[in-house]
C-alpha cells in the first residue's frame, strides 16, 4: 500500500502490514508438522507488541479462513478467558475481545468485542483494549461512531507511552479528526510514536519529510530505525546509497544494508537483493545467486518476484510459472493479472 492512501482508518489494516503478515503466515508455513503455532514461536518472545498482536490475530483470521485444518482457539481457551474475565483480569477481557472482534473461535460480534474492550479499559486504562475500542469508535464498527471518544481514547493510551496510540493522535491531527488539522503537532506526535520504535510511524515521516525536502531528517529516521534493526528501514536506506538519493551514492553500503535486511527473511529485502546480483549493484553481477534470491522472494510470496520468476519460467516450467503468476493476481499485482488474464483470454476455446 502506497503511505499516501493511507487513511486514519486504514492503521493495523491487514494490507498495512501486510509484510508483517506474510512474515507470520511464513513462518506457521514453515513450521515442522505438529508444531504448537503460538505467538512465542512465531516472535520468538513471550511478548507482543500491539503491532504484533494485530497482524497475530488478523493472521489467525487469514489462515482459518484459507488454510485447511487450522486449529482455532479452543472452546476450553475460550472458557479459561471468560473465567479470567470473572476475575476482572484485564488482559483476558481484551484477548476476549480480540477473538469476539475477529470471529476467532467464536461467533463474530463487535458489540461483544467492545464490550470485552471496555472491561479491560475500566479494569486498570489496558493500552491494548483503550486503541481497539478506540479504532471500534472511529469506525462505528459494534458501537456509534463517535470519533471525540475515540480521539480521547487514543490520547490516553498516547500519554500512557504507547507508540501506536501516539501513531493514532498524530493522524487525528493530520486528518483533522475531532481536532483542528495541525501538520506540526502531527509530526510531534508521530516522532513520539518512532522514539517508540514504531517502524509505521517511520514510514509516515519518511514521506512528510520527504515531501517538505527535510533530506536530513529523512536519513535521520531511517538510520535510527537500522539502529533499532529493522529490515524496512535496512532496505529503504539500502536502496537511497544505491542510488544515491538523499545521501552521497555509496553502492557498496546499499548493497551490505539490503543484505543485512534480507538475511532477517524479509521478502521485499530477499527481493531486491536479486536485483544487485542481477545488475551487479555495489556487488559482483552473479546470475546465479540473482536467480536463487529471486526464487526465494517468489516462494515468500512476494507478488513482484512471484511475477517476474512466473515470467522467466513461462516456457521451461509452465505448472510452476501459472502457479507464482496465478498467485500474484491474487494478491492484486497488476502486471500478473493482466498477463494470467491475457493468457486464459487467448486459450478460452483450447
Amino acid at each position: 500500500m502506497n503511505n499516501s492512501q493511507i487513511t486514519l482508518n486504514d492503521i493495523l489494516s491487514v494490507d498495512y502490514h501486510e509484510d508483517l503478515l506474510y512474515f507470520i503466515v511464513d513462518k506457521i508455513d514453515k513450521a515442522p508438522r505438529g508444531t504448537d503455532i503460538y505467538p512465542e514461536y512465531v516472535f520468538g518472545s513471550n511478548s507482543m507488541s500491539i503491532q504484533q498482536s494485530t497482524a497475530w490475530f488478523r493472521a489467525l483470521a487469514t489462515l482459518a479462513r484459507d488454510y485447511n485444518g487450522f486449529t482455532l482457539p479452543s472452546q476450553g481457551e475460550i472458557d479459561s478467558a471468560l473465567a479470567d474475565v470473572e476475575l476482572d483480569r484485564s488482559s483476558s477481557a481484551y484477548v476476549l475481545g480480540r477473538y469476539f472482534e475477529y470471529g476467532l473461535g467464536v461467533e463474530k460480534d463487535e458489540s461483544k468485542a467492545a464490550d470485552y474492550y471496555t472491561k479491560a479499559v475500566l479494569k486498570d486504562g489496558n493500552d491494548d483494549a483503550l486503541i481497539a475500542l478506540g479504532i471500534l469508535y472511529l469506525q462505528g464498527r459494534g458501537v456509534e461512531e463517535n470519533k471525540e471518544f475515540a480521539y480521547n481514547l487514543f490520547l490516553r493510551a498516547a500519554k500512557q507511552g504507547n507508540p501506536i496510540a501516539r501513531l493514532y493522535v498524530g493522524r487525528c491531527y493530520m486528518d483533522g479528526v475531532h481536532v483542528p488539522t495541525d501538520i506540526d503537532e502531527a509530526i510531534k506526535w508521530y516522532e513520539l510514536s518512532a522514539n517508540g520504535h514504531l517502524v509505521d510511524a517511520h514510514w509516515i515521516l519518511d514521506k512528510i519529510y520527504k515531501e517538505r525536502g527535510e533530506y536530513s531528517k529523512v536519513i535521520y529516521w531511517g538510520e535510527r530505525f537500522i539502529e533499532y534493526g529493522f529490515p524496512q528501514a535496512m532496505l529503504k536506506m539500502g536502496v537511497y546509497y544505491l542510488e544515491g538519493q538523499f545521501v552521497e551514492r555509496d553502492p557498496i553500503k546499499g548493497f551490505s544494508l539490503i543484505h543485512e535486511a534480507a538475511e532477517t527473511g524479509f521478502p521485499a529485502a530477499v527481493y531486491n537483493l536479486s536485483l544487485c546480483y542481477y545488475k551487479g549493484d555495489g556487488t559482483t553481477r552473479d546470475d546465479e545467486q540473482g536467480f536463487k534470491y529471486l526464487k526465494q522472494a517468489a516462494e515468500s510470496r512476494y507478488p513482484v518476484a512471484e511475477y517476474e520468476l512466473g515470467r522467466m519460467l513461462w516456457d521451461s516450467n509452465r505448472e510452476y510459472a501459472e502457479s507464482l503468476l496465478c498467485d500474484a493476481a491474487q494478491q492484486h499485482y497488476a502486471p500478473a493479472m493482466e498477463f494470467i488474464g491475457t493468457y486464459r483470454m487467448n486459450h478460452l476455446f483450447d
